[in-house]
């Protein structure tokens, strides 16, 4: 069967339910199904996908599908809040006549609402950059600053969409990072920010108006919380390389709030904490800036622009553990990232993850040899992982998924424990410059 687009949308209960086209003009395209976000109060519920068979689906015709696929879990959000239960689903919304519980905390939340810094890294991508940053001031959140940390640019693109566009605009700051490199950037805008909250973001997402205030919500979720992640969603789904990165794991982690660390609430896998994609992307990870001065900042020797690739995230995450932190995953912090659309920038990214997941585990193991013989008796589990169709990790890849981008993770997997010694050499040898 050949590949039909699927539409990306998002609806809230507590207004009337939308009707959703089949086509989208601008693009030209017909879509064969859409997958839409469920939301309640701004709390995303659960991801429902359904045929487009007509040019236009009618809340009439979704509505009941909603309703049979995410009931009960509209009725245990409407008990946490304190509402009357429903026996269907109001295609003009659910009503409230009083505040829910979850409204009521946002509120408190946001009394005291302390100063975020969004850092966005960026690396010669101008028209995307425009884009995450036109949906980041439309943030609903009352005390925030942007911080656009432009790396190693070859020309100034990204300067000009900063400050042309967005010069008059105080909260808006541009920070030049000339050394090649992710984690350099991250850190640049760690140092550069005001905040007492650092949310990372990438110039390829669209950040949703509430997600700020999910990230506040996150770190009041427990008693010492460094980092909070949130659900990511696909922004759309055009093409076929986009769907397999989709089967391939994608970056959607659920919709119920986790907390993690290494007591109360450590996760009981043969790999955790190494296991650190658990926990969510690096395209949405707010860190409290204490924190990071704690475990000493993002590695260089890690992530894009680097022979490693990617891993920094997963680096970040385990440092933060071992520090005594806690992280949350919270899935009101909301945002859709951008999805590779062409088969060879996919072959990329899918080769660069298998670098960049042992460049991490070299590295963790680098800092701390004792975990050694702990990671090796657990190799055979990874195979497992890695290779069993019945591992949470593949269960997800259909018949169409390719097999070459199997192949290039297991590629990748074998050269990022060399490739981050050689760039661990390369950091050092530019430190002591």
């Amino acid at each position: 069967m050949s590949f039909q687009p699927v539409y990306v949308t998002k609806i809230e209960l507590s207004s009337p339910l939308p009707s959703i086209e089949a086509v989208d003009t601008a693009k030209g395209l017909r879509y064969g199904a859409v997958q839409i976000l469920v939301r309640l109060h701004n709390c995303p519920l659960g991801l429902l996908e359904l045929p487009l068979t007509e040019e236009t689906l009618l809340p009439e015709v979704y509505g009941p599908a909603v309703w049979e696929e995410l009931g009960e879990t509209i009725n245990d959000h409407l008990e946490r809040d304190e509402l009357p239960r429903l026996t269907s689903l109001p295609l003009t919304g659910i009503f409230d006549t009083q505040v829910p519980l979850c409204r009521q905390e946002e509120q408190r939340l946001l009394e005291n609402a302390p100063l975020i810094s969004v850092v966005i890294c960026t690396h010669e991508r101008p028209s995307m950059l425009a884009n995450c940053l036109a949906s980041v001031l439309n943030l609903n959140y009352p005390n925030y600053e942007v911080v656009v940390v432009d790396n190693a640019p070859r020309t100034g693109a990204t300067r000009a969409v900063v400050e042309e566009t967005y010069g008059d605009l105080p909260h808006i700051r541009y920070v030049l990072e000339p050394n090649q490199g992710q984690c350099w950037a991250r850190n640049a805008g760690a140092q550069a920010a005001q905040g007492e909250i650092i949310a990372y973001t990438d110039d390829d997402v669209l950040v949703d108006a509430h997600w700020l205030i999910g990230v506040l919500r996150g770190f009041a979720a427990a008693d010492n919380v460094g980092g909070v992640n949130g659900l990511t969603i696909p922004a759309e789904l055009d093409t076929v390389e986009q769907m397999w990165f989709e089967q391939s794991g994608g970056f959607n982690k659920g919709y119920e709030r986790q907390v993690f660390d290494m007591g109360q609430y450590k996760v009981e896998r043969p790999f955790y904490p190494l296991s650190a994609g658990i926990f969510g992307t690096g395209a949405n990870l707010a860190i409290k800036k204490s924190a990071l001065e704690k475990v000493g900042y993002f590695d260089p020797a890690l992530g894009a622009g680097t022979i490693t690739t990617c891993g920094d995230d997963l680096a970040m995450y385990v440092q933060l553990l071992f520090a005594g932190y806690q992280l949350v995953y919270e899935p009101t912090a909301f945002l859709q990232h951008i999805h590779r659309r062409e088969y060879t920038a996919l072959q990329k990214q899918i080769y660069n993850y298998g670098v960049g997941f042992t460049a991490f585990i070299t590295k963790t193991m680098w800092d701390n040899p004792g975990r050694i013989p702990g990671f090796l008796l657990r190799i055979p589990y990874g195979l497992y992982l890695l290779f069993s169709p019945s591992s949470f990790k593949n269960t997800k890849k259909q018949a169409d998924y390719p097999d070459d981008l199997k192949g290039l993770e297991v590629r990748g997997m074998l050269y990022g424990g060399y490739a981050y010694w050689k760039s661990r050499r390369q950091t050092r040898s530019m430190l002591r410059q």
